[in-house]
């Protein structure tokens, strides 16, 4: 049957297992704020991932399970950040994967944790963008009027299956 796991104020959102199934991350929405929590999957306390006052959204584990990607707003537009995860706590400071004029959301890993895809927009056309999940080198298109929202990498395949709606106007 059916278990809570949270309940806490606010709503939670988008919750993602952990590769190993001990962990669930999520964003908890509370009076406008969006911040990434991470609770047990057997239930028990959640812990706040980030603390700043932007939104930070879509958290994405890494294949490893040690690296929690995301999207924060905390630059001014939202990008792509990382940062290290441990035991279902932070354990480092967060770092920023893309540094664009556009907005990145919905990080998903590749398969060996070297590169994240992300949906790109500006303004309402999003493209399916990819960087280094080590933050050594810069982000970079690889569709083009894809009108992205979601996507996920392919574990087997490697393979990247974005939600779009290319050609239409």
């Amino acid at each position: 049957p059916p278990r809570r796991l949270t309940d806490l104020d606010g709503v939670a959102s988008q919750p993602v297992f952990s590769p190993d199934g001990r962990w669930i991350a999520y964003y908890r929405i509370l009076l406008n704020k969006r911040d990434i929590w991470v609770v047990s999957a057997s239930g028990g306390s959640p812990t706040a991932f980030t603390h700043d006052s932007m939104s930070n959204v879509c958290p994405a584990w890494s294949p490893a399970g040690d690296r929690i990607a995301y999207a924060s707003e905390r630059t001014g537009t939202s990008q792509i950040w990382v940062a290290p995860v441990s035991d279902g706590k932070p354990s480092g400071p967060a770092r920023q994967l893309t540094r664009a004029e556009y907005s990145a959301l919905a990080p998903s890993w590749s398969p060996d944790g070297s590169m994240i895809a992300f949906a790109g927009f500006v303004k309402d056309e999003g493209d399916v963008g990819l960087v280094p999940s080590g933050g050594d080198g810069a982000a970079r298109k690889i569709t083009h009027g894809a009108k992205v929202k979601r996507l996920r990498w392919d574990r087997r395949t490697g393979e990247i299956l974005a939600l779009g709606s290319w050609g239409e106007k």
